[in-house]
């Protein structure tokens, strides 16, 4: 049988002026088998299968151990879809605008932002308000104190230090933080309470008052 052995460096054609080989569906691996003739092999890469289809662009996906049992979560269109492990999907709320949505997880629960407006998804109970004031008009329940009595997706009102709508999305130690459009102030919420923005938790640069532009955690 015809042998080819294949090494990773072998192809050099691009430092002499050829064009090099461009690998299509196929991936170079070591070899399993011990050969020493041919320690990489040429494998197909693995095919896509069609798991779920979904009405308008998707806009984001999200899936973290820990949160909602470890779902895995679609944005697309306007409806939030919660994909099964069976790959069948339920619509579990509505969404407003077109851009990207972003997403993090507070304790168990969801929080979603899309079309500048937070939003949770999951079930609990917190105490609710903005600057110690109750929330009102969002399917909030009174239940020993007040909370979500069953699993919903919720709008959230920031506390935000401008009065434009929040434009980034991330979590660092439990809270929900975000930032108004333009500024260079960031707010967060109370610990694993995104419906409670205290006054004064906020932060800024006063050296270098720049436009924030994302955020992110890093690390734990």
């Amino acid at each position: 049988m015809p042998f080819l052995p294949i090494a990773t460096s072998a192809d050099d054609r691009k430092a002499i002026g050829l064009t090099p080989i461009v690998l299509r569906n196929a991936r170079l691996e070591p070899s399993s088998d011990g050969d020493a003739r041919a320690p990489v092999v040429l494998r197909n890469t693995p095919g896509r299968r069609l798991r779920a289809t979904f009405v308008g662009r998707v806009r984001g996906v999200f899936q973290q151990d820990g949160v909602r049992s470890g779902a895995l979560f679609v944005a697309a269109g306007t409806e939030l879809h919660r994909v099964a492990s069976d790959w069948t999907t339920t619509v579990v709320g509505l969404i407003t605008g077109t851009d990207d949505v972003l997403f993090t997880g507070v304790g168990d629960n969801l929080v979603l932002l899309a079309g500048g407006q937070l939003s949770f998804f999951g079930q609990g109970r917190f105490i609710l308000g903005v600057n110690g004031l109750a929330l009102s008009g969002v399917g909030l329940e009174p239940a020993l104190g007040m909370g979500l009595s069953a699993e919903g997706l919720k709008p959230i009102t920031p506390n935000l230090s401008g009065s434009g709508a929040p434009s980034s999305l991330t979590s660092v130690a439990g809270r929900v933080a975000t930032h108004a459009a333009g500024l260079d102030i960031w707010d967060w919420s109370a610990p694993l309470n995104p419906f409670f923005w205290p006054d004064g938790a906020f932060a800024q640069s006063a050296r270098r008052p720049d436009a924030i532009v994302a955020q992110a955690e890093l690390g734990g």
